[in-house]
């Protein structure tokens, strides 16, 4: 988390269902819920679209969110998913068919 700005700090949400990026003033800018195991391809195809159907499962499943009404809280949600994807391996998905981004 550290690699999408670390100027930001951690707050857990919903007993460890969540965790939020902070700005200095405690604003979130970013909140990742808890990853989810899909083991069953039909059910990421279902969620997620034919866009990641070749994706191998199982597969865990980090949703990551930018705070709305929030400049640039985007492109922080980005940058985390990126960095996750670069780490372990994975797609980015924005929910935009266009959208589709490969670890390399």
């Amino acid at each position: 988390m550290v690699a999408a700005d670390d100027g930001l700090r951690v707050r857990g949400l919903y007993d460890g269902g969540a965790v939020q990026l902070c700005d200095g003033d405690g604003r979130a800018v970013l909140t990742v819920e808890t990853p989810v195991f899909v083991q069953v391809r039909s059910e990421l195809t279902r969620v997620l679209g034919p866009e990641v159907a070749e994706v191998d499962v199982p597969v865990w499943w980090v949703e990551a969110r930018g705070a709305e009404k929030r400049d640039g809280s985007e492109v922080l949600a980005l940058r985390f998913a990126g960095e996750l994807v670069r780490r372990l391996g994975g797609v980015v998905w924005t929910g935009d068919p266009e959208y589709v981004r490969r670890a390399v």
